[in-house]
């Protein structure tokens, strides 16, 4: 998804039948044909300096790329669900963090009588 190198389609067929399997529809053949020319854009840019961004940085060219919305529906619902992950956990670990560290200090005060 970094854009760096293309995955196979194999690869690619494997998320296709996943986001399936989970209701979304992915047309199998259109995204093969999509694969391609984003193999083919990867090609020719990934020696550009300009190109060497943060990878959704790279999609959003490529997609800006493109003459219209046929040539990368299939692959913008993969990128779409892939970037909506999380890629880390960082925010929920603080918060409990925070929260275990308060009860640590509530529970050693010592009330004097």
């Amino acid at each position: 998804m970094a854009l760096t190198e293309i995955s196979s389609w194999n690869d690619v067929e494997v998320t296709v039948n996943y986001l399936r399997e989970n209701g979304m529809h992915v047309d199998d053949s259109k995204c093969f044909d999509q694969l391609c020319n984003l193999k083919k854009f990867v090609e020719a840019n990934c020696k550009d300096d300009d190109f060497n961004e943060l990878s959704h940085e790279r999609w959003v060219k490529y997609f800006n790329n493109c003459k219209n919305d046929e040539c990368f529906s299939e692959l913008l619902v993969i990128a779409e669900f892939f970037f909506a992950i999380p890629s880390h956990n960082a925010n929920i670990k603080r918060v409990f963090s925070l929260m275990q560290s308060h009860a640590v200090d509530k529970g050693t005060k010592q009330v004097a009588c």
